[in-house]
Parts: structure tokens; sequence; C-alpha cells
């Protein structure tokens, strides 16, 4: 049966009991007194919108590749400015034991498909011996039994699959490249490994974006999830400026584009979450407004570069009303009732 606790992201309340939900089973799961501790000093600092911090990140997004198989529409690795690649086991083991006596979890995705990484299964299994969360968003157009045997065995804590569609047709509108009568075959095959082996992880989600072309499919998609056996359904609404992308029902349509904000919100990216590309670039968040990142953990210290000037003038253009030199200062997301 489909526990549909997400909900549609763009309500507040609704994303909020989802976030709490995840950060919950993560803190119980993988808390220790240091990690609560430094939670605690985060969460303050956040509050106090202090610009340098005595706290460290909480999780994290570190990439593994940006190597993908699909060429999704608006897809911001069009925009990339910092070379297609892969982590190796060594540099991926380099950046994370930076971060992880603080982290109660790692996403191993960003601009690239993971499970097309050599090394995804072995990168998860260190990670989680680690006592960190885990977690994937994937398109699935690419698993064999191997692979899906792996992710359980793995410890992943949570999968998230992207189904924007009911059928090749609509599905392949916005997932460029991609096969839907292949994904489904996948993400059957994923949901029988984690019976078969008498797991409770992963958490499998499906998360449906939905957009103008699609919105008339969320009842094949929920009927679809339940057949197939899932554990949940994200329904959740794109964030893109093309309106003719923009769904008619006002109820899908992201509250970014429905209601602004007079003034920005903190944005707790700065604070809690930093994104780091497969060669070690640190990026205080997942949009692609950067020219150049915040530094680089292959080459210096994270502990410096999370304090640098980079990052003092980012927190800064939510404690001051000057105009800072910071791309954060211009970005509209802030200004929106939505936010993660």
């Amino acid at each position: 049966m489909i526990k549909n606790i997400i909900g549609l992201v763009g309500l507040d309340k609704y994303y909020l009991l989802r976030q709490l939900g995840l950060y919950s089973k993560l803190f119980f799961r993988y808390g220790s007194i240091e990690k609560v501790n430094n939670l605690i000093r985060c969460e303050y600092e956040l509050l106090r919108k202090k610009t340098r911090l005595k706290s460290m990140p909480y999780a994290v997004k570190l990439e593994v590749n940006n190597i993908c198989n699909l060429d999704c529409q608006f897809c911001y690795r069009n925009t990339l400015n910092y070379g297609l690649g892969s982590a190796s086991f060594e540099n991926y083991k380099k950046m994370f034991d930076q971060l992880k006596g603080h982290l109660f979890y790692c996403a191993f995705h960003y601009l690239g498909e993971p499970l097309l990484h050599k090394d995804i299964v072995k990168i998860i299994g260190y990670v989680h011996n680690q006592n960190v969360g885990t977690y994937i968003s994937t398109n699935m157009n690419y698993l064999n039994e191997k692979i899906a045997k792996g992710l359980v065995e793995s410890g992943l804590d949570m999968l998230t699959v992207s189904i924007d569609g009911a059928n090749q047709e609509t599905y392949s509108k916005y997932r460029k490249g991609g096969d839907f009568n292949l994904l489904i075959k996948n993400l059957k095959m994923m949901v029988e490994q984690k019976k078969k082996l008498k797991s409770k992880t992963p958490f499998i989600e499906i998360q449906f974006i939905v957009f103008r072309y699609n919105e008339n499919q969320i009842g094949k998609i929920k009927k679809l999830a339940r057949e197939i056996g899932v554990d949940s359904l994200k329904i959740r609404p794109g964030i893109i400026d093309d309106v003719e992308w923009i769904p008619k029902n006002k109820k899908y349509i992201s509250r970014l584009y429905t209601k602004k904000n007079k003034t920005r919100k903190t944005c707790w990216w700065l604070w809690r979450t930093p994104t780091i590309t497969w060669n070690g670039e640190v990026y205080p968040c997942c949009r692609r407004i950067f020219k150049k990142s915040f530094g680089n953990i292959l080459k210096e210290e994270f502990q410096d570069v999370w304090n640098n000037r980079n990052y003092y003038d980012s927190r800064k253009c939510f404690s001051s009303k000057a105009n800072i030199d910071s791309p954060c200062y211009a970005c509209k997301i802030p200004y929106g009732n939505i936010h993660g």
C-alpha cells in the first residue's frame, strides 16, 4: 500500500513533514553525541545567521560522477563548468572522510547517474560502515541483478526513482533518451531483490515531477506505484521558468511562482549541506548559478573552504541589506515559499 506521506512538495506543511520524517529516522539510526552537539550548534548558528561557523554540515550531497545515460530537458549538465568524470574510490574516501564525523546522511547524486559508477556499491558500503545514512536518486535506466542485490546489501537507506510519465511518450518528453519499459522492469527487479533478501532498506520511492504535459497522468502513476509495490510516491511540482511547462492546475504549481515573499528566507544550504562534485569542487547548493566553486577539498581542507570568503559573503546575504558580491544575493529561490 502506498504511503503518500510526502504529498505535494509545493505545500510547505507536507514538505516539512517529509523532511522531519526523513531526518528523524536518520537521527536515531546514525546519531552520536558528537553529531547531535554539532547539529544543535549548526541550527543555532543558522537561526542567528552567523557568517563564520564553529559547526560543520550534518548532511552532504557528494557526487560520485556527472556522467549520465539520459539528456533530460533543463538539466544543469548542459552548463557544466568542471568537466565530465567519476571520482575514484580513493578520492571519494578522501573527500568523505573530511566530513564523516558530523554527518547524518550522504547523497551520492548531483548531475550524473550514480548507478553508472563502477564502484557505486562499494562506495555506499563504505559510507554506511562509517555510520552515515545513504541516499541515491536515479533514473534507473541502468541496472542488473548484481547491482540491485549489491544496493540492498550495501545498507543503502533511501532510493528515489524518477518517473515523470505513465507511458513512453509522456515519460521521454522530459527524460530524453529514457526507456520507460526498461525503467519499470528495473524498478520491479529492485523491489523483488529487497523482498528476496528480506531487507527493510532501501526505502524505495517514486518521484513524479508534475508538468503541464503529464498532470493528467497522476492517477495512473499512483496505480502504477501500487502495482509495483514501492514504499512511497512523491508528487512534486517542477521548478522551471518556461510557462509552457507549468501545469494548468494551480495546486501543482510551485509556490515559488504563485506566492513570493517580500524578503528572502534564510537559505539553510549555506549552513547545513554543501554540494561537492566528483573532482572536489565545493558549491553551497545544487543550483547551477555559480561560475566558479567556493573551493576544492582535494586541494585544501574542507574546514578552510567552509569558512572562506566565498561562504562568508554568501551567508551575509541573509543578515545584511547591502548588495553583497555573491551569486546567492540574486537567487530567487529564497523568495519562494518552498526551499530545499
